[in-house]
């Protein structure tokens, strides 16, 4: 009986035994399990970190692009605005450059017909005096030519007239034109006209 009681307990302590062995290794395994899981929680965490970073990143790269986009409209806008405005100064520039053209050849004109009408007085004055030289009977003559000097002198007159008023209205123009030629962007129009003229197309 003793005997059989100590094979009962040493069977016992051998199951024991296997037991403890078992739980040691289910032990070692879970500290595994465990070491691993932390191992895996600690690479997960490195990874959000990581993955944050990058969003943070990320959005401020788009910030960035947005105020780019923002700037570059503004830069588009403010070209077009340019743009229009130098196209409603060349337009102006033409104008009044065809204004000054026009008084020009109307000044020209004037100055054409003055020297006549001046050249026409001398040639009837110079008759007069022949014919205020000649006899008595030529009076009346003479009395002809000098209505007709009269009204040659009372159009030269007028004519006079026109060409300082016209003279007057191209000083006011090229004084508005150099006013205009102050403004940077005219003055590089204004190049651009001096240097090769209209649809040359020639670069600044």
């Amino acid at each position: 009986e003793l005997d059989a009681r100590a094979s009962a307990l040493n069977d016992m302590r051998s199951q024991l035994d296997t037991a403890l062995a078992n739980m040691e290794d289910m032990a070692r395994r879970a500290s595994i399990l465990e070491q691993a899981a932390d191992e895996r929680l600690a690479g997960m965490h490195e990874k959000d970190q990581a993955i944050s970073k990058l969003t943070v990143e990320s959005d401020a790269r788009a910030s960035a692009l947005n105020d780019m986009r923002s700037q570059l409209d503004t830069a588009l806008a403010n070209m077009e605005d340019m743009a229009r405005r130098a196209s409603i100064l060349e337009q102006a520039a033409g104008e009044r450059l065809a204004g000054m053209h026009e008084k020009d050849q109307a000044i020209s004109k004037l100055t054409v017909e003055l020297d006549a009408r001046a050249s026409a007085l001398n040639d009837m004055r110079s008759q007069l005096d022949t014919a205020l030289a000649k006899t008595c009977q030529q009076h009346q003559q003479a009395a002809k030519l000098q209505q007709a000097m009269a009204e040659l002198e009372q159009r030269a007159n007028q004519l006079q007239g026109n060409l300082e008023r016209l003279l007057a209205d191209n000083s006011t123009l090229r004084q508005q034109n150099r006013v205009l030629q102050n403004e940077p962007l005219f003055g590089y129009l204004n190049r651009r006209l001096r240097g090769g003229g209209a649809g040359t197309g020639n670069k600044p």
